[in-house]
């Protein structure tokens, strides 16, 4: 199930669009990898303040607290996912460079 929320009363995103699309991918996939049997992904683009807001979210299985500060190093995959799911532990590093 994927389920959207956009305030369609944003201005367009400016930036390099194949660099958003490959933010959006890499986070989405993230979402859909990890997530349970039957689980949901929630997108949303709200206003926040002055700025654009983009959250995705799902109802799997969540990180432990104690790999919430290596979510974004590059190669680092969460220990009690390795092997379970293909990845190189480079999506969510390359996200976060493009996102600041």
């Amino acid at each position: 199930n994927l389920e959207t929320e956009i305030d369609r009363t944003l201005a367009p995103l400016m930036g390099d669009r194949n660099q958003l699309k490959r933010l959006l991918l890499n986070l989405i996939t993230n979402a859909i990898k990890y997530n349970q049997t039957e689980g949901w992904v929630r997108i949303s683009l709200n206003r926040k303040d002055d700025d654009a807001l983009l959250m995705v979210s799902d109802n799997g299985k969540g990180i432990p607290a104690e790999s919430i500060p290596n979510l974004f190093n590059r190669f680092y995959r969460v220990p009690d996912r390795e092997g379970l799911v293909s990845g190189t532990g480079l999506g969510l590093a390359i996200a976060k460079r493009i996102a600041t």
